[in-house]
């Protein structure tokens, strides 16, 4: 309220508002509002940190010095699941996103370590 009554704004990209008898955040995105995520599925489909907007590849997207994912008990896991023996999973050392190291089960279900000098290699 301004003056005793109501302001009335245009919503610009990236504001968000709770929709009370929802129960959902939404965003606006330019065009229209946007659930961030459905309370009821407790899942997101894509987030992104600090970083470029997540994408249908990288669906968590994170920009920061460092990230920290702490234990809630005596031990931590972190865990990597691929499809099938062919399939790849990785853990990928880049620098100006090209590849110069990668550990992981690549290609079958041998441990492997991947070195490349050149990033393309």
């Amino acid at each position: 309220m301004t003056g005793g009554g109501w302001g009335f704004f245009s919503p610009r990209p990236g504001w968000l508002a709770w929709i009370t008898d929802e129960a959902t955040l939404v965003v606006f995105n330019g065009g229209h509002w946007a659930a961030v995520f459905d309370p009821g599925l407790g899942a997101v489909d894509r987030l992104s940190v600090n970083a470029a907007l997540a994408d249908e590849t990288n669906r968590l997207a994170v920009r920061a010095p460092a990230i920290l994912f702490d234990h809630a008990g005596s031990s931590h896991r972190l865990k990597l699941n691929k499809n099938a023996a062919p399939a790849t999973t990785s853990l990928v050392l880049q620098s100006g996103y090209s590849g110069h190291a990668e550990l992981g089960l690549c290609g079958d279900n041998e441990f492997r370590l991947k070195l490349s000098g050149d990033g393309s290699t």
